[in-house]
């Protein structure tokens, strides 16, 4: 058996899996993984005491007013790297327009130290939130099977729903798989973008990004599946990014506002008939409108897949240091979701209640 005390490498792995040594002889945190120099009393990310729980296996929890502080060092610190950063960048000009190539070098190299920096006080401060209120908020209303910060819904399962057109790469963040009133779920924030390259005369080669899709993305399983596909596309914001969205509507609602608003792409008017009723388009258009942002469904096989565009993340610390309006602007996100899902509950078709 490995001693305790014997120095070893901690490994951690970035988004990608790939291994990161970060250091001899620091260990996890037995509370968030995170790792920590041998002798530190405690865990600046979670605040686990190591003297008293040496072998702790949840985290010590912060009171709000607790947070509220470790959240507004934070805050503090960012702003200061910040500056440091706008400043190390403006010398690096200066420096090269007097030919001073060496200390130019070297202010880019301070410059990018900041960033760097700033990256890890910002995963730091969202791991302080996740742990001290996301993950009661989302257990309180759901039977959370996992939560995991750094993963989001796959790829393959947002390109299945062909929902958004022209991206090739996929990122996210805050992955809440579980159930909710008997209905399996995973929900998650998400960015498409569409990167190209091009190459000039010069042979220069050059990339090219544009911002697809960025919002929330919710995929709730059924225990039947549609007789035809049925995708609800909002017509502004996107030109042709979005599918469908320079298209004609494949059926026609006897509400005016709504097809305004929304393309229908189906091969099945029927289903459509079924699935949008009056009281489910009335519910859409307002939740569309509190969205402050462009929504986008998509009703396939046993699967139903709600796309917000706000150009938002959610469960972020956002601006405020305040562990209350934090905790209740989390909550309130969970009831959106939650919302969404008690709204298709009332549809028979989506959900017979007499099944098993």
């Amino acid at each position: 058996m490995k001693n305790e005390t014997e120095k070893t490498s901690f490994i951690k792995h970035d988004k990608n899996n790939n291994s990161i040594i970060i250091g001899k002889e620091w260990k996890p945190c037995p509370s968030c993984q995170t790792p920590c120099k041998p002798g530190t009393p405690s865990c600046k990310t979670c605040g686990a005491n190591f003297s008293a729980q040496p072998n702790a296996t949840a985290p010590s929890r912060l009171s709000d007013a607790e947070l509220s502080a470790k959240l507004a060092a934070h805050k503090r610190n960012k702003m200061m790297v910040t500056s440091g950063a706008v400043a190390a960048f403006i010398l690096m000009l200066v420096f090269f327009q007097m030919k001073i190539y060496l200390l130019g070098v070297a202010a880019i190299i301070g410059g990018l130290a900041c960033l760097f920096y700033l990256f890890l006080k910002d995963s730091t401060a969202k791991n302080l939130v996740s742990i001290n209120i996301t993950q009661d908020a989302i257990s309180e209303v759901f039977e959370v099977q996992s939560y995991n910060p750094e993963a989001h819904v796959s790829s393959s399962t947002i390109n299945h729903s062909d929902l958004i057109e022209e991206w090739n790469e996929c990122h996210g963040s805050d992955l809440v798989v579980g159930k909710y009133k008997g209905v399996n779920f995973e929900f998650s924030d998400i960015k498409l973008e569409n990167v190209t390259e091009h190459t000039d005369e010069d042979g220069n080669t050059k990339k090219s990004t544009t911002l697809a899709f960025k919002g929330q993305w919710l995929v709730c399983e059924m225990k039947k599946s549609v007789e035809s596909s049925l995708r609800v596309c909002e017509r502004s914001g996107f030109g042709k990014l979005i599918k469908g969205s320079g298209k004609k509507s494949d059926a026609l609602t006897e509400n005016t506002v709504f097809n305004e608003r929304f393309n229908i792409l189906t091969e099945s008017p029927h289903t459509a008939f079924y699935i949008l009723t009056p009281h489910f388009m009335d519910y859409i258009l307002a939740a569309d409108t509190a969205a402050n942002g462009q929504t986008f469904l998509c009703f396939i096989d046993n699967r139903i897949h709600i796309a917000i565009h706000n150009k938002r993340d959610s469960f972020e610390v956002g601006k405020t240091s305040d562990a209350a309006v934090i905790r209740a602007r989390v909550k309130s996100e969970v009831k959106y979701v939650t919302g969404i899902i008690d709204e298709l509950l009332h549809n028979e078709y989506l959900f017979d209640k007499g099944e098993n």
